[in-house]
């Protein structure tokens, strides 16, 4: 295969390529398009440990590419095709769940194991920006402000920079600002919710870098080999920009805005 990228409503195209050096009886060639989604949890540990694990066919399509036959000492090609529908899943590999999408080709051999073959192939979900939507909103304490935050736009493009504006008073008292991209991975095993957050990208500066009382441009980096931002049957893939006043001998305080994540074009 030239190609193993794709969006749904792809076609997937190659050549099943069987060489022997002796012939070979065969009760038929085969090759089978699987995709499925995945979701594991452990909870505890030794004698109360629990596993909680749950998955999801999205496809499973056969194709016969030969019946019965004989394979002569010679390399014999089968082309095949494959359509992907429209409403499948993107790929996807998280810390409690995966969706993946594998070719198998085998040769079914009388009273013997299959010879096969299997190769990974990708599905990515592409989408396009909406008109921006500006989401503004504030840390405070005793109703007093500590620090303004503008997001003026609510989706990133992975691989593009998400542009955040923060605003800190003359008054506020902390030891510096941090602003963070999140992922929040959410499945449900069996019933069983598991949120698990993770920081894909960091801002950070001291309060002595920061000017009083003027707006100032926080610039946080992503990457299109992220995962974009969807809900599936047992998997939810969600972004967080979440901001926190670092404040000494204190609990620090944060303030989260939802972000949707979208991919415009294929990783390279």
């Amino acid at each position: 295969m030239q190609n193993r990228d794709f969006v749904p409503s792809d076609k997937i195209e190659g050549t099943v390529v069987i060489s022997s050096k002796s012939t070979l009886s065969c009760d038929r060639v085969v090759i089978t398009l699987h995709g499925e989604e995945h979701t594991r949890v452990i909870r505890g540990s030794r004698k109360h440990r629990r596993l909680y694990e749950e998955g999801r066919e999205h496809i499973c399509t056969i194709h016969e590419l030969s019946g019965p036959g004989r394979i002569d000492s010679a390399e014999i090609q089968f082309p095949f095709a494959f359509s992907l529908s429209e409403g499948c899943p993107s790929s996807y590999y998280g810390i409690h769940g995966w969706i993946r999408y594998n070719l198998k080709a085998q040769v079914e051999i009388p009273k013997g194991s299959p010879l096969e073959a299997s190769e990974e192939v990708f599905v990515f979900s592409l989408g396009y920006p909406q008109a921006p939507k500006s989401t503004s909103t504030s840390i405070s304490e005793d109703d007093i402000n500590l620090l303004n935050i503008e997001l003026p736009n609510n989706t990133i493009i992975l691989g593009q920079d998400l542009l955040v504006r923060i605003l800190v008073p003359k008054h506020a008292e902390f030891r510096g600002v941090r602003a963070e991209i999140l992922h929040r991975e959410v499945v449900t095993p069996e019933g069983y919710e598991t949120d698990t957050r993770t920081a894909f990208s960091r801002w950070y500066t001291k309060k002595e870098d920061l000017q009083r009382e003027e707006w100032i441009d926080v610039t946080l980096k992503s990457s299109p080999n992220w995962p974009i931002s969807f809900r599936s049957d047992l998997i939810r893939s969600q972004y967080l920009l979440k901001v926190t006043l670092d404040i000494p001998w204190r609990f620090d305080k944060s303030v989260e805005i939802p972000i949707q994540a979208i991919l415009q074009s294929m990783p390279r």
